[in-house]
């Protein structure tokens, strides 16, 4: 028997948006014309991340390979479970979203974290402490959005830890990518 979906959508296609979507769009248009690639990492399982980027228009502006979800991160594990946890804040997600999803090299992403990269060359956006701890891990900038479950209340919390990029909103972070 085949169950049937023709009742609710379900809350992964009514993702509460942070900003315009249009104004979104701009952004990351802007930033990729600016020559940046822009990636994901997330705590989120990959279809909680893609259905609602795919939802909004969003997803074209982010190359699938460079996106890392919970879903990847618990394939590591489970692949190497003597190096859990890969979960942030372990750099983990934000390496192998830097690299590339690249299965074969998820043992090394895992153990070798440092001198990877430029740390000029990569910018982590975040609104959680978890962030803000794997940006320090790597060494990069780190700009917080207050946008996360948080909220403003995030920006004590850290600054305390350190961040001193703190956004009222992911649109605000275009004046540090010139």
């Amino acid at each position: 028997k085949i169950a049937k979906s023709d009742y609710k959508k379900g809350y992964i296609y009514q993702e509460k948006v942070l900003a315009p979507i249009d104004s979104i769009r701009q952004l990351l248009q802007k930033l990729i014309d600016r020559g940046y690639a822009i990636g994901i990492a997330t705590g989120r399982p990959r279809t909680e991340t893609i259905v609602p980027f795919e939802t909004l228009g969003l997803l074209p502006y982010f190359d699938l390979n460079h996106v890392i979800t919970a879903s990847e991160v618990l394939k590591a594990e489970q692949m190497y479970p003597s190096l859990r946890p890969l979960g942030k804040p372990n750099p983990f997600t934000y390496i192998a979203a830097y690299l590339g999803n690249h299965e074969t090299l998820y043992q090394d992403f895992a153990t070798e974290q440092t001198n990877r990269f430029k740390r000029e060359d990569i910018t982590i956006v975040g609104d959680s402490l978890a962030d803000l701890i794997s940006a320090q891990k790597l060494g990069v900038q780190f700009i917080g959005t207050l946008t996360g479950l948080k909220g403003k209340k995030a920006a004590e919390e850290l600054q305390n830890n350190g961040a001193t990029n703190l956004v009222d909103t992911v649109l605000d972070i275009e004046s540090y990518f010139v």
